[in-house]
């Protein structure tokens, strides 16, 4: 339906309409499928892992804002993560990673992942079969396996052409 009839239509009649904010980050960019490196609520599009792994990565200026918009998280407790400075910043991140990928693929999927990351990244034990991981045959290294091809085996790109347009446009790099 075209713009003036619907505005026609609509003439005399109640209207109702929500906007929301864009969400940008502390470093004044916007966050959204556009810039590189956005999630995806589909798991098949950024695994319950990488997703953890985005909020891990939060600017520390942005967690405590994340953490009030991305999370069912009571407003004081929030504002208590807030307050960490400094190295204590991480656990405020790792609480933000958790409750959002538990939002949005489960509590399971939420420990999957926060257990994986622990045992890739932290001193403190973690369960390494979280940890997304594919096993090649060493002849396949022998005898060369082109990069588009590694990604796809991978499951880093869900096809050879997508890891080659992903490469082509340097994000392989």
């Amino acid at each position: 339906m075209a713009g003036t009839d619907l505005i026609r239509r609509l003439e005399g009649k109640q209207a109702y309409g929500i906007t929301f904010p864009l969400i940008m980050t502390a470093d004044g960019k916007k966050d959204g499928k556009n810039r590189k490196g956005a999630v995806w609520l589909d798991a098949t599009r950024t695994p319950p892992y990488e997703y953890y792994q985005f909020w891990i990565n939060t600017d520390d200026r942005d967690v405590r804002r994340f953490l009030a918009l991305f999370t069912f998280l009571p407003m004081e407790e929030v504002e208590e993560y807030g307050k960490l400075k400094g190295a204590d910043v991480r656990k405020a991140k790792e609480i933000l990673a958790f409750e959002a990928t538990k939002i949005v693929h489960g509590d399971e999927e939420a420990l999957k992942a926060k257990d994986a990351s622990r045992a890739l990244f932290s001193k403190e034990a973690g369960d390494e079969d979280s940890i997304p991981t594919t096993y090649l045959a060493k002849d396949d290294f022998i005898e060369g396996i082109p990069v588009f091809k590694l990604f796809e085996t991978a499951s880093l790109c869900a096809s050879g052409s997508e890891a080659r347009r992903l490469i082509g446009q340097g994000g392989g790099i």
